[in-house]
C-alpha cells in the first residue's frame, strides 16, 4: 500500500514542522495580498508617463481586477493601496513634492480604494488635510471636488473632511462664494442630531464674517426654534451671538424699519421663552 505523504511548513518562530493548515487565513490572506499587488504594479507600472526622474504616479487598476485581486478580503486590499499611496512621495530615498503628483489620477487611486472600502474615512481625511493643502490651486480645487462628490454619497459619515475642506476653501484658497457653498451643503445635507452642531452652523458663521448678519441671524434662528440644539451652553452662545449680530445690524443701519426691530426682537425673546422651557422641564425632571 503506497505511503501517503502530507506537506508540512516550517515555520521560522518554531522548532518543530507544522502542517499548512494549522497557517492563519490572515497570513495567507498576506502572502496572497503582497503577490498579487506585486504582479499588479509591476504590469500597471510601464504604462506610467515618467517625469525626469522617472517617478510618476502611474494609473490604478480597474476596479473589477482589484476586486479579483483582494481573494475576498478587500478591506485589506484597501488598507494596503493606501498605505502604498501614502509612502509615494518618498522613492529611492528622494522626497517628492506632493505638486509633482498627478491629481488626476491621484483622485483615481483614492475612487478605487474607497470601492473597496466604502466606510474607510483615512481617503477622505488624506485628500481634504493632506492633498489639499499643497501650494498648488488647482491641485487644490481637484481634491476639493473630490471630497465633495464623496461627501454627497454618505453625508453623516464623511461631514469632518467636508468641513475641513470648506476651511481650506474659504481661507487658504480664499474663495469665499465656494466656501459657503460646501458649508451650506454641509447644513443641506447632514442629519441634525448625527453631526456636530459647529459643521451644521459653520454657514451661518461664514455669513456673518461676510457682514450678511441677516441671512446669519435667520439660519441661527431656524437651528434652534427648530430644536436642533440640545445643550443650553450651546443654546446660550447661539443666542449670544444672534442678539451681537441683530445690535450690529441696528447700528450699521441695517434693520430698514421700527416694524423690522421689533419683529426681530419678538424672535428674540420667544427664543428666550423656548431656552427656559425646554432646560428649566429638564432641570425639573432631574
Amino acid at each position: 500500500m503506497p505511503r501517503r505523504f502530507r506537506f508540512r511548513f516550517r515555520l521560522l518562530v518554531k522548532d518543530e514542522y507544522q502542517p499548512l493548515g494549522k497557517i492563519s487565513k490572515w497570513l495567507w490572506g498576506l502572502l496572497a495580498f503582497t503577490l498579487t499587488a506585486q504582479l499588479v504594479f509591476h504590469h500597471y507600472q510601464p504604462d506610467a508617463l515618467v517625469d525626469q526622474r522617472g517617478f510618476k504616479l502611474w494609473k490604478p487598476p480597474s476596479i473589477n481586477i482589484l476586486q479579483a485581486a483582494s481573494f475576498g478580503d478587500p478591506l485589506l486590499l484597501s488598507r494596503g493601496m493606501m498605505l502604498n499611496l501614502q509612502a509615494f512621495d518618498s522613492q529611492q530615498g528622494e522626497s517628492l513634492s506632493f505638486k509633482e503628483l498627478d491629481y488626476n489620477v491621484l483622485t483615481e487611486w483614492l475612487d478605487r480604494i474607497v470601492a473597496l472600502d466604502e466606510k474607510t474615512q483615512y481617503p477622505h481625511f488624506s485628500a481634504a488635510n493632506v492633498y489639499a493643502t499643497v501650494s498648488d490651486n488647482e491641485r487644490r480645487l481637484i481634491m476639493i471636488e473630490w471630497v465633495r462628490k464623496h461627501f454627497r454619497e454618505m453625508p453623516d459619515a464623511r461631514w469632518e473632511s467636508m468641513a475641513r475642506a470648506a476651511h481650506v476653501v474659504q481661507y487658504i484658497i480664499k474663495d469665499e462664494k465656494l466656501g459657503l457653498e460646501l458649508a451650506q451643503e454641509i447644513r443641506l445635507y447632514t442629519s441634525a442630531g448625527k453631526v456636530p452642531g459647529w459643521a451644521r452652523q459653520m454657514e451661518a458663521f461664514l455669513l456673518e464674517n461676510k457682514n450678511q448678519y441677516e441671512a446669519a441671524t435667520s439660519l441661527l434662528f431656524n437651528l434652534l426654534q427648530d430644536g436642533e440644539v440640545t445643550d443650553p451652553i450651546e443654546f446660550t452662545f447661539l443666542l449670544d451671538r444672534i442678539e451681537g449680530m441683530v445690535k450690529t445690524m441696528v447700528e450699521e443701519g441695517q434693520v430698514r424699519s421700527v416694524e423690522e426691530l421689533r419683529e426681530i426682537e419678538n424672535k428674540l425673546q420667544s427664543l428666550r421663552q423656548m431656552f427656559v422651557e425646554q432646560f428649566d422641564e429638564e432641570g425639573t425632571e432631574n
